[in-house]
């Protein structure tokens, strides 16, 4: 196969040009071409394909264009274009793709170019322009305009087209250079190199007046657009052309043949993903370096063990063609006691560079002006890792904008002035399994995919946890993967298995942990960062870590930003912090030797008690009729959230379900008893409505295991009637109809009305979830005759439903719009959202069945947004399911088509088989449109 970017895209099978024809699926291809060999997510290309919003068939046609790219590959097109699970990879041979060819040509090139071999220089740069067939995927707009690999490329070429006349001018074939630099000269008015290569062409054909003309001009157009002065490179020349020299003269001072560093560690054979990284700092550092200006910096901040000095010199080897003057690289030890001044580093620099040792000038300042001269005009890279601080890194900027700087910290640079900042997050599930395959090999890691599955989760993304796990087992042939997913799986084990040789995870967090500051005016980082190990929780938000702390909330910000500025936590968004997985292990390893066991124990209480108090509030708002038990007294010093609107109230308890559940089990794990079972009686409808789950299982059981040590039957019916509702709607009906009679006995036994009722209408709805339709109407009117008698109106209308379903279900239609009509009147004397949507949904349920489509259409719209509004997911997933066959009945496809696939996506977010169901109807929608095209 041949495949051409150099120009309009080209396909060539070896002697055939093969035609794409459908612009979508050249745009594809061109997408694929430029990342050739790396994976594109389909994000990407949907976003290629179709710009920033995606139509809801996007992905269908996605497949579709691919399916037809695999056609068009020939027979080996599944492996040409293979899916993985970080997206599309195009695999192109060596010498099949031009801008490969290109760039391979132009390597030897420079490599020639420092050997002084013009020869060969001339030679090369020349096979590698004549691949040129015009603009970069010039028949392709959206691509060549946007993409910054584009850039990268055309850059390139007047990289070799720079050699290439230098070639000739150092080979005495000036004669017919000047019109060829004369054209790209007004092509690339700023470009220093053209004009000087002119100039000197020009000079050697005894046109000197012109000469000086071009450098004129040149000095001009800088001052005028740009604010500086031509580089000395050009102005040497211009020396040289009034001097009536024939050869330039070095400028004093200045080594004639300066050396060219080379001071790169060796990259990483097994690096893997970080893709888009890698070439965001490529094109800051590409698409912006060589045209004079501000020096570009490119500053990489993240925790121990992210894998900052590994992207940074992966990133740097790619960048080699880009400063063919050299790359300096030094490990500025900024966490170490005693980190290199920036006087030393400057003094090793000017060295490096040719100046003898005895010409360094002494003090940082004049060291650091003496830097900035020899770097002016050059095209360095410097890669400053492990830096300390942006004043250890200032002196050390040359003030070139042709160099560029790439800089890699522990903690976050916000003072390096004008620096595109990248803070490193973990790998992703997709780059972690292969990272680790790299290692181990990808047989090994595919053998037992359970087992490594479950040693990336105790890893949790870390590169330097996955290394050390890969490094282990690939020393141990005989080991299989899941004896270290055993040994890992103990998390108070895990930090010492995190260890090969010298490099230990523990070890590299604990650097980080003691250059933490010294505890100042009541902030003390180091106890806030052993305090947040306490709980388990995805992030945290800053009222639940101020009640952890100890601490006002605006105490408790400034403490948990420098945690955030030292790289050890992060902020996913504003008042939002989040400890990775493996330091919150460290975090708690440091809270149990260096807190006792009360302080531990005091901590978990607040943000317990502040999570229970903010909870009730809004518990009230969105369920204000719903029975509770009693709560103890919120903390004065930590006062729970209130709030003003059912919105606020909803909006904070979708987003504190998992601190909800973090909050539960900690206080468990203390013996604080009578706070997680409360916690887990009062948060469990927030998760059946968000239809979490395994959260809902996980808080149901903590909450049960401490309602039975503290022996409490009360508190004990709370969690009988969630583990009860989760059996049912997870469709476990044995076990649901288990833990409601358990409960309705306990009620029974102490006499409870209230709780008798509420457990009898519970046992109803799952009568009727098994077909027992009579049994369920029977159970559902005892619930009503107890629930009128001592006036529950909730439990009525409840009630009143299930009897409207039983009736609905046996036949009875009628009848059932009678009593869902009857409940939608209480559910809307009451104000409850919720149960209004789920009347108005049964009324529509009912007509739907009875072949009303109309009636059906207008009480299920009438119920959509009551449901979206009440966050009622399961609900509105049944509406927009209800709609779709409604609009099936009422032959309007289309419209059909968006309440389906609205309500699929409601039902995968639940992970409910009626998933497939909804899908199943899809699929008889979209049969037709299978040979669609764009």
């Amino acid at each position: 196969m041949r495949f051409g970017l150099l120009g309009p895209l080209t396909v060539h099978d070896g002697a055939t040009a093969l035609r794409v024809t459908s612009p979508k699926g050249r745009l594809l291809l061109g997408a694929l071409l430029l990342r050739a060999n790396r994976p594109v997510s389909a994000d990407a290309l949907r976003s290629e394909l179709w710009g920033e919003r995606p139509p809801p068939t996007a992905t269908a046609s996605l497949h579709n264009h691919v399916a037809r790219l695999r056609r068009l590959l020939g027979p080996d097109g599944e492996d040409r274009l293979a899916s993985t699970p970080a997206g599309y990879v195009l695999r192109v041979r060596p010498g099949e793709l031009d801008a490969d060819v290109f760039t391979a040509h132009l390597r030897r090139a420079r490599a020639a170019r420092l050997r002084q071999e013009w020869d060969t220089v001339g030679q090369e740069t020349s096979a590698a322009l004549s691949l040129w067939r015009g603009q970069p995927l010039a028949d392709l707009p959206a691509l060549a305009g946007a993409d910054p690999q584009i850039h990268h490329l055309t850059e390139a070429r007047m990289q070799a087209l720079e050699w290439r006349f230098d070639a000739d001018l150092h080979r005495g074939r000036h004669d017919g250079l000047v019109p060829e630099l004369a054209h790209w000269s007004a092509d690339q008015p700023l470009r220093e190199a053209f004009h000087r290569q002119l100039m000197l062409a020009l000079h050697r054909t005894d046109r000197r007046a012109e000469a000086l003309d071009v450098y004129r001009r040149l000095r001009r157009a800088l001052v005028d657009q740009l604010g500086v002065e031509p580089g000395p490179a050009i102005r040497q020349a211009h020396r040289d052309i009034l001097a009536d020299s024939a050869e330039p003269q070095p400028e004093p001072g200045v080594p004639s043949a300066p050396p060219v560093p080379a001071q790169l560690p060796a990259d990483l054979v097994d690096f893997t993903g970080r893709g888009g990284q890698v070439e965001q700092v490529r094109a800051l550092l590409t698409g912006r370096a060589g045209g004079g200006g501000a020096v570009v910096v490119s500053a990489v901040s993240g925790t121990g063990g992210i894998g900052k000095t590994a992207l940074a010199v992966h990133a740097a080897h790619g960048l080699v063609e880009e400063f063919p003057d050299g790359q300096l690289y030094v490990d500025l030890r900024g966490v170490s006691p005693s980190p290199p001044t920036s006087a030393e580093v400057l003094a090793r620099f000017l060295r490096d560079l040719g100046v003898p040792e005895d010409a360094v000038p002494p003090g940082e300042d004049a060291r650091a002006a003496r830097f900035r001269t020899l770097t002016a005009g050059r095209r360095l890279l410097l890669v400053l890792d492990n830096a300390r601080d942006a004043a250890q890194v200032r002196p050390l900027l040359p003030g070139d904008g042709r160099c560029g700087v790439l800089v890699t910290s522990r903690r976050r640079l916000p003072g390096l002035a004008g620096a595109a900042h990248l803070h490193l997050d973990v790998l992703d599930d997709g780059d972690a399994l292969a990272f680790f395959g790299a290692v181990v090999g990808p047989a090994r890691a595919a053998a037992e995919p359970e087992a490594t599955a479950a040693v990336l989760a105790c890893c949790a993304g870390l590169p330097l946890a996955i290394r050390i796990a890969a490094a282990r087992l690939a020393g141990r042939s005989s080991w299989p993967v899941s004896a270290l997913a055993e040994r890992l799986a103990d998390e108070r084990r895990r930090l010492d298995e995190l260890r090969v040789d010298d490099i230990a995870v523990r070890a590299s967090f604990q650097v980080g942990y003691t250059s933490l500051p010294a505890p100042s005016c009541g902030a003390d980082p180091s106890r806030a960062f052993r305090l947040l190990g306490l709980v388990q929780v995805p992030d945290l938000g800053l009222y639940a870590a101020a009640a952890l702390l100890g601490l006002p909330p605006d105490d408790a910000e400034q403490t948990l930003e420098l945690l955030v500025d030292a790289c050890l936590l992060d902020s996913p968004s504003p008042g939002r912090y989040r400890l990775h997985d493996l330091l919150r292990v460290y975090a708690a390893e440091r809270a149990a030797e260096e807190e006792d066991a009360e302080e531990r124990r005091e901590a978990v209480r607040r943000m317990a008690r502040w999570c229970l108090g903010t909870l009730t509030a809004a518990d009230e708002i969105l369920l204000p009729r719903f029975g509770r038990p009693g709560m103890p007294p919120a903390d004065p010093d930590h006062p729970p959230l209130r709030f003003d609107s059912f919105d606020q109230a909803l909006r904070w308890c979708e987003s504190e379900l998992a601190t909800l559940l973090g909050a539960a089990r900690a206080a468990a794990a203390h013996g604080l008893h009578e706070l997680a079972w409360l916690l887990a009686a009062l948060a469990w409808r927030r998760y059946m409505a968000n239809g979490r789950y395994e959260e809902w299982h996980a808080v149901n059981e903590i909450g049960m295991s401490s309602a039975l040590h503290l022996g409490d039957p009360v508190a004990q019916t709370h969690l009988l009637n969630s583990r009860g509702a989760l059996a049912w709607r997870t469709g476990r009906y044995d076990e649901a109809e288990q833990s409601l009679t358990a409960k309705l006995d306990i009620h029974r036994r102490l006499g409870d009305v209230t709780g008798e009722m509420v457990a009898l209408g519970n046992l109803a709805v799952i009568s009727e979830h098994r077909g027992r339709y009579t049994q369920s109407r029977e159970q559902s009117r005892h619930a009503l005759r107890l629930a009128r008698s001592a006036g529950d109106r909730t439990t009525e209308g409840n009630a009143l439903n299930n009897i409207g379903i039983c009736e609905d279900r046996l036949g009875n239609h009628r009848e059932a719009l009678t009593q869902h009509h009857a409940s939608l009147a209480i559910w809307r004397e009451l104000g409850h959202g919720a149960g209004e949507a789920m009347a108005l949904a049964n009324v529509g349920a009912v007509h739907l069945h009875l072949r009303e489509y109309d009636e059906a259409l207008v009480h299920l719209r009438e119920a959509l947004p009551i449901a979206r509004a009440a966050a009622s997911r399961v609900n509105e997933a049944e509406i927009l399911s209800d709609l779709g066959r409604t609009m099936i009945g009422l032959d309007r496809p289309e419209e059909a088509r968006l309440h389906l696939t609205e309500a699929l996506g409601c039902w995968q977010a639940l992970d409910r088989p009626e998933a497939q169901e909804v899908g199943a109807l899809l699929d008889a929608l979209d049969a037709p449109a299978e040979h669609s095209g764009d």
